[in-house]
């Protein structure tokens, strides 16, 4: 008679490198936001902490779609969100912090130690 082993669960314990990347004309976000953090979407609340992290820095942003369409229709000001700093694209395929300058990433990667 053979023996029943239980079935154990196996848990994937996903760690992910944060890398700041440059934005060229491929990606999203050119030429307004010149670099990105592209984080994995793993329903991981760590892009939620990170977006709240530069909402609280750099003031209310919005998504990068509603960002172009404001943008695009030349809407601006405080009231709107249209923040020049930052913004995110939060989809199904990525989950991605966009950063307008070198100034922004820098600020980022001392506070966070990411990137």
């Amino acid at each position: 008679m053979a023996s029943i082993k239980p079935k154990i669960p196996v848990i994937r314990v996903i760690t992910w490198k944060l890398r700041i990347k440059k934005n060229d004309k491929r990606y999203a976000g050119h030429p307004q936001f010149l670099f990105h953090l592209e984080c994995p979407v793993t329903g991981d609340e760590n892009f939620f902490k990170l977006r709240a992290w530069c909402w609280e820095t750099w003031g209310p942003s919005k998504s990068w779609y509603d960002w172009q369409n404001a943008y695009s229709r030349n809407l601006f000001g405080d009231e709107l969100c249209q923040n020049p700093c930052w913004c995110w694209i939060d989809d199904e395929q990525r989950h991605r912090l966009l950063f307008a300058t070198k100034d922004e990433v820098a600020l980022f990667k001392l506070s966070t130690g990411l990137g």
